[in-house]
């Protein structure tokens, strides 16, 4: 083929083993690109998570799960911070990003839908944490005056994880194989942004900012 093809199979092991190697050879001669693989064990839970993990965390009884994290919400840049728009659609056509705050890349296959899937199956109430134009270790955030995209993105995260099929991003969702909304209630803006400057100016701006558009379109 001249393009992209997406191949699937189901592998059967014929022996247990610890400590396995997964290799993709050619048949034959000639040249071939591997752009995206993945292995799920046949009883992923809603076909995404280890069966164990799920059943650990599950007996657990969490009672918040606080998505995305901490500073990997942030990352020290635009580049690096964990924008949600790009964490959604076909896992294989999101583009990654290096997470900065823990340095190491990540290929973004566990987005938002993914998270919001985890909090689901385990019992546990989503609390989503809002970017606000902060970055790790910076002096300062982004101007105010540039900062509306940042607010504007908080809006649509919550119509893609509340709203219906009459909306641009709950459509999505559906579309990416999500038909009933997640009821996500819990916002936390921002993360820790004085922690590592006390005198960091600006967040009650940004802060208004963003839950002022929030609260406009869901009072």
């Amino acid at each position: 083929t001249n393009g992209w093809a997406k191949h699937t199979a189901t592998l059967m092991a014929s022996a247990g083993c610890s400590n396995g190697t997964f290799a993709v050879a050619p048949s034959a001669q000639g040249s071939m690109l591997l752009d995206s693989i993945s292995l799920f064990p046949s009883d992923a839970v809603a076909g995404l998570f280890r069966k164990d993990i799920i059943d650990m965390v599950t007996a657990m009884k969490p009672t918040l799960m606080r998505i995305p994290g901490g500073n990997y919400l942030e990352g020290t840049g635009p580049r690096t911070r964990w924008a949600w728009k790009n964490t959604i659609g076909l896992p294989e056509a999101r583009p990654g990003h290096f997470n900065s705050a823990w340095e190491y890349w990540v290929t973004d296959g566990l987005g938002l839908r993914e998270l919001l899937i985890f909090a689901n199956v385990t019992n546990t109430v989503p609390l989503m944490s809002i970017f606000t134009g902060y970055y790790l270790y910076r002096n300062s955030y982004t101007p105010l005056n540039e900062s509306k995209k940042f607010a504007q993105d908080a809006v649509d995260l919550v119509e893609y994880s509340n709203g219906d099929a009459s909306t641009t991003w709950g459509k999505k969702r559906i579309d990416d194989g999500s038909p009933e909304p997640f009821g996500l209630a819990n916002l936390e803006v921002g993360n820790e942004e004085t922690l590592y400057n006390p005198a960091l100016p600006n967040f009650p701006g940004h802060y208004q900012l963003i839950t002022g558009e929030v609260w406009n379109k869901y009072p």
